[in-house]
């Protein structure tokens, strides 16, 4: 006999419901309480403050079309003993700039200017890239491989226009648009050159009179001139837990990367994105054209976070948050916004460790949300999993440039994926269990990552910010580059220094051409690797403002290596019949060791001026 249990499911969803309901009405209620949301937020600020090494800080918390808190604490000049001021003081946010990018790109939507999914290049004049749409830039999904060397100035000296920049110093497209995460400052400013280049004005004057005029973001600006300056906090590195004076930086990638503003001006930006584009009576967006600027646009997996257009997808105690970071040098940024309650958070720093930013706001959103409970998923029986297991390499990477090696040997952006008898994985010290096909998640559940087929390679999605990770052979890392680097550099010492003892000695007045050519061979090798290695040394951290001259006659090197090469392998096979055994022996482990380290210098991009 079968029971109508409809009423009853029906009673407890509602009261599951209305439960939910409460709680969220009652861990909102702190928030019409703006005096008690600033002591929360300056308490935490403070707490955490000498932790993180912070010199000064700036907030806002703003909700609706009010500002609830704003403050300044620590210092914004140290030598001046200038404080921080919240309304006043101004910080280089970097990376914040690519907002103001989509929220102009969907100015130019909305008035039937600009089409999302329009490839860009029927918009250029003169710039020609490849085929990509501006929905594409704005995810950072157009396949742009990374490029840092050069981008920045310490001055405004050689600053090349937006336009003669982008055309000289354009990445390649090393992914098909469209497919895969990889974060990119060129092609968002190839955006803002879209922006630019359909207004009819520079990007900072269209931004200037159609966002930072009528919102009454007064200090805001795109320029580090002296009016900007005259409020601007002074940057500090942390050395030794020690705040150090650096410099400012001026990018080249403009609309990316160069906003400079107050927590009042993000205040105020941040009330246009909750408010459905009005503030002061001034509207900038319409409110159905902010619902597509803050629609998921692309995700690695239906339910993981993903991005939406400028901002990234960040889920926490169950609420749906639009993010975006910043890290210009000595300035740290971070934008929260979480639109299903018109809530936004900004903070900013002049000085300390990025943790800082995040830690704060995850405070002060645990003083509004409770703790969501997470069921354990429950998983199914994976096949197969063992060809997920190797090294990643995250997509945000160059492979076209000499930079190739800074991003996969250097700076080693890599994760290592093991699999656990075909029945897991494992990577950044946890296990992951398939939950559905290609989703995998950690045992409690609360965190979760994709993989994928992508281009013929298995691909790692991590959620939301995070770029994606490819599997890459074991020659590209870097294990293997070391010792094939390494034992060529040994090669090269022993036969340079075995050559030199000989002449020394005087056992032969003159050497047979093959060893002549091996020698020089092995020289110019030497010669590279060390002038190399050194010159890295000195100026790794510099390179990023220009490439140095020199750099020029050290890459003349591998071009020589190859040319004596040939003439060293040439004389070995013509007096082949002539050798001994040991010559022979001698002369095939250099054919060896020259291919390898050949190859090397054409894998890593070290022959020509690839810069």
């Amino acid at each position: 006999m079968s029971t109508n249990n409809h009423p009853t499911f029906y009673l407890t969803t509602l009261a599951f419901l209305l439960a939910v309901h409460f709680l969220d009405a009652q861990s909102l209620q702190l928030l019409n309480k703006p005096a008690v949301v600033r002591q929360k937020m300056d308490s935490i600020i403070q707490f955490h403050q000498s932790d993180y090494h912070v010199t000064g800080v700036a907030y806002a918390i703003v909700r609706k079309d009010q500002i609830l808190a704003e403050n300044g604490l620590g210092i914004a000049d140290i030598q001046a003993n200038r404080p921080i001021d919240a309304q006043k003081t101004t910080f280089m946010l970097g990376s914040l700039s690519k907002l103001m990018v989509a929220t102009a790109v969907m100015q130019l939507v909305e008035k039937g200017q600009l089409d999302l999914d329009e490839d860009v290049n029927n918009y250029l004049k003169a710039l020609k890239v490849p085929e990509v749409s501006l929905r594409q830039l704005l995810t950072h999904t157009a396949g742009f491989e990374e490029r840092t060397f050069a981008r920045l100035r310490l001055t405004e000296d050689n600053f090349l226009s937006l336009e003669d920049y982008l055309r000289k110093r354009m990445p390649t497209q090393i992914f098909p648009a469209g497919t895969l995460g990889a974060y990119s400052n060129h092609g968002m400013a190839l955006a803002g050159l879209v922006v630019q280049e359909v207004s009819g004005q520079s990007f900072e004057d269209y931004v200037e009179k159609n966002i930072f005029t009528p919102l009454g973001m007064s200090q805001a600006s795109f320029s580090l001139n002296e009016k900007s300056r005259a409020q601007l906090a002074t940057p500090y590195l942390i050395k030794k837990g020690k705040p150090v004076k650096t410099h400012y930086e001026y990018v080249q990638t403009i609309p990316a990367a160069m906003l400079i503003g107050s927590a009042r001006d993000m205040a105020y930006f941040m009330t246009a994105h909750l408010n459905g584009g009005v503030l002061h009576g001034n509207r900038i967006l319409s409110r159905e054209t902010l619902n597509i600027l803050h629609q998921r646009q692309f995700s690695g997996h239906p339910e993981m976070d993903g991005r939406a257009l400028g901002f990234f997808e960040k889920t926490y105690r169950g609420k749906r948050g639009l993010t975006h970071g910043s890290n210009r040098n000595g300035f740290i940024g971070y934008m929260h916004l979480i639109p299903e309650d018109s809530l936004g958070i900004f903070v900013a720093i002049n000085g300390g460790n990025s943790g800082f930013r995040t830690k704060v706001i995850n405070e002060f959103l645990k003083e509004i949300y409770p703790e969501v409970t997470q069921e354990s998923p429950d998983f199914i029986e994976a096949e197969g999993l063992q060809r997920f297991a190797g090294t990643y390499l995250n997509t945000r990477r160059n492979e076209t440039s000499m930079e190739r090696i800074f991003h996969q040997v250097i700076l080693a952006r890599t994760l290592r994926v093991q699999s656990l008898r075909d029945t897991a994985l494992f990577f950044s010290n946890e296990v992951f269990k398939m939950e559905k096909p290609g989703l995998f998640s950690i045992p409690s559940g609360s965190f979760k990552v994709a993989f994928s087929e992508e281009n013929g390679l298995p691909t790692l999605h991590l959620p939301g910010r995070s770029d994606a990770y490819q599997k890459i052979p074991w020659y590209g890392q870097k294990g293997f580059t070391v010792f094939a680097l390494g034992i060529s550099f040994l090669s090269f010492i022993v036969l340079a220094l075995f050559q030199l003892l000989r002449i020394f000695r005087r056992k032969k007045k003159k050497m047979n051409p093959a060893a002549t050519y091996w020698w020089a061979f092995a020289a110019i090798g030497l010669l590279f690797l060390i002038s190399f290695s050194g010159s890295m040394a000195v100026v790794a951290e510099h390179i990023q403002y220009g490439i140095p001259f020199y750099f020029y006659l050290i890459f003349l090197l591998p071009m020589l290596s190859i040319l004596f090469f040939i003439l060293a392998l040439f004389q070995s096979f013509s007096r082949w019949k002539e050798l001994k055994i040991s010559s022979r022996w001698g002369y095939g482990y250099l054919m060896v060791i020259g291919l390898l380290f050949l190859w090397q210098m054409h894998y890593w991009n070290f022959i020509g001026f690839n810069f």
